[in-house]
């Protein structure tokens, strides 16, 4: 959504999975408060990457040309009528569909990738599915202007048999995401893209059921980062020995997020326009996390991020005080409850000033909009 898309026979935002494929489904790649445009288009293994991309027998391309046409002529009645961006983006989605037919199976085919390339992202089949087979497909996609590619590969939860599995994970996995970051490198790719790896949170130290079962763990676990700006070779932040505690330099997700926004030359911290479902236009403001640190820092660049999500609050103040966002909350408020439809319930709740420690860290206000529309509570 906020650098556009530099493929035009491709989507922006393609997702792959592997293993067990994805816990939450279209939760974990999904559009959030914008068009559904923008969300991810999932890639199924096989020859059809979509269901139903090829064409049924007695169909040629020009027989499907024309129907869509007269389909798009219809849609763009309905969207004049109604003002829907879902239609807009129903619209989208079957032109790209349609320039899908002829992109993706030049796409998919690793035919043409050398016998050193395979082995060194270890694919003995080509054709099979699997984890190092959406790394090659990645690097495809990015070198044919795809601007955001996401992998699963859910096999991690190990509540037993951790020795066996981590084994078999670190073999599926590590060769290959090594394989892709070298081989972004090598062609030119990584100045200007980031691999970003991680999960959903940690596993625990000891032990859980049976002899080797490990449970899941919200208070450490590690992401690494390469290419787009980011440091090589720097490591952030520390645990306990046990790995159970962060002991220096934490991150919130937030930071991460906001470091990663900068890489991409976006400030989180501006309003960001946008039309959600419903047509009404707004400006995010810096929404702000409750229970956070007022400020977290990336040493490595020397950014200095505030926490920036967070539905329930707007305009937090600054750490010395200073009650300008909080006014700027409230003018946030007043514009939209007047641009919200009629009739709405939103209003202000109370101001907070939570502290962190014996530090003030700025004011939060709450707002809520209980039976109202256009605007989640």
């Amino acid at each position: 959504y906020g650098l556009g898309s530099e493929a035009d026979d491709l989507p922006g935002y393609v997702v792959l999975t592997s293993a067990n494929g994805t816990s939450g489904g279209a939760s974990n790649y999904g559009p959030g408060f914008l068009p559904t445009t923008y969300g991810g288009i999932p890639f199924r293994p096989g020859a059809d990457p979509l269901l139903y991309l090829s064409n049924p027998r007695g169909i040629d391309r020009d027989a499907q040309r024309a129907s869509l046409d007269t389909l798009d002529r219809l849609n763009s009645l309905a969207l004049d009528a109604v003002g829907d961006p879902e239609i807009a983006a129903r619209i989208q989605s079957y032109e790209m569909a349609f320039r899908l037919q002829a992109s993706a199976p030049e796409l998919l085919d690793l035919s043409r990738e050398s016998p050193r390339t395979l082995a060194r992202y270890g694919i003995a089949d080509p054709a099979a599915h699997s984890y190092a087979r959406n790394c090659l497909l990645a690097r495809r996609m990015l070198e044919r202007g795809v601007r955001f590619v996401q992998l699963f590969h859910e096999a991690w939860d190990t509540h037993g048999d951790l020795v066996n599995r981590m084994r078999n994970n670190a073999r599926d996995v590590d060769q290959a995401s090594a394989a892709l970051v070298a081989d972004l490198k090598e062609r030119g790719l990584l100045d200007d893209t980031i691999v970003v790896w991680g999960g959903e949170f940690g596993r625990t130290p000891m032990m859980q059921g049976g002899t080797d079962g490990r449970d899941h763990h919200n208070r450490c676990f590690s992401v690494w980062l390469a290419g787009g700006g980011v440091r090589a070779g720097h490591v952030h932040g520390a645990t306990d020995d046990f790995g159970f505690n962060i002991v220096a330099d934490g991150v919130h997700v937030h930071d991460l997020n906001a470091t990663l926004l900068h890489l991409f030359g976006i400030d989180h911290r501006r309003p960001l326009p946008f039309v959600p479902r419903g047509g009404v236009e707004h400006q995010s403001r810096e929404f702000e996390w409750q229970g956070g640190p007022p400020r977290a820092r990336l040493p490595d660049r020397g950014i200095d991020h505030r926490p920036a999500a967070g539905r329930a609050t707007v305009g937090r103040g600054q750490v010395d005080g200073d009650r300008e966002r909080l006014e700027d909350g409230r003018r946030w408020l007043d514009d939209s409850r007047q641009a919200l439809p009629q009739p709405n319930h939103l209003h202000e709740v109370g101001v907070a000033e939570p502290r962190h420690g014996n530090e003030a860290a700025g004011f939060i206000l709450h707002v809520e909009n209980v039976g109202g529309s256009g605007l989640d509570a």
